[in-house]
């Protein structure tokens, strides 16, 4: 199988298909390279997609036909993305499990696409369905950076309870080393100075968390 390039209406974004594999009696998967950038899930993961794809007539978005599982009895689990070129971000359509979510036609701001699935017989199932992607694109807005917050104060939460112990441990440490062991006198003293500390690493997670999924989702 040889890789292919898929040019935009425009001329400007180029998608290179880079054949990956394929699964047994079944279609071949592909990474993609978007403008000469591999797309991925994150640094460490890949991501792999179907032969579909298809450019809009103003080149904006490219949607494609993601692979979320590499099954071979009722067809892999597939997700129809969209990417959003100059936004440099993708949503996800529609998922479509032991099948395929394919693009068949922009139509302004809505994308034409399939879902086709498989029964235990192997018989194929069809459906056409039709998604307002103006409407996507300001749930993802709203959603993303509420998602982001939600992680954040999770790694807050954890950042506290975790640098509060050790802060007062060390602290108490400190303490019983210089002055010879009288713990319980000293005990109050430890605390009111672990919880500062422990409210600025809280700060520093939250900040540090936010910015790398807002970065993430921007990539």
């Amino acid at each position: 199988m040889l890789s292919r390039i898929v040019l935009s209406p425009s001329g400007d974004h180029t998608a290179e298909f880079l054949y990956a594999g394929e699964i047994r009696f079944g279609p071949a998967y592909y990474m993609v390279k978007l403008d000469g950038r591999l797309l991925r899930k994150h640094l460490f993961e890949k991501r792999y997609f179907g032969e579909a794809s298809l450019w809009s007539a103003d080149s904006r978005y490219l949607a494609l036909s993601e692979w979320r599982s590499f099954a071979e009895g009722r067809g892999p689990d597939t997700q129809l993305v969209v990417i959003d070129i100059p936004a440099h971000h993708d949503f996800t359509v529609a998922r479509v499990r032991g099948g395929f979510g394919e693009p068949v036609r922009f139509e302004g701001q809505t994308l034409v696409y399939t879902r086709t699935s498989y029964d235990k017989q192997v018989r194929a199932h069809v459906e056409s369905c039709i998604v307002d992607l103006a409407a996507l694109r300001h749930r993802r807005k709203v959603a993303g950076p509420l998602r982001a917050t939600v992680v954040a104060l999770v790694a807050v939460l954890l950042a506290l309870i975790v640098s509060y112990e050790t802060f007062l441990w060390a602290l108490v440490k400190y303490w019983e080393r210089q002055h010879d062991g009288r713990r319980m006198k000293f005990i109050f003293w430890a605390d009111e100075r672990a919880l500062p500390f422990a409210l600025l690493v809280c700060a520093v997670v939250f900040f540090f968390t936010f910015r790398c999924i807002q970065q993430q989702r921007k990539s």
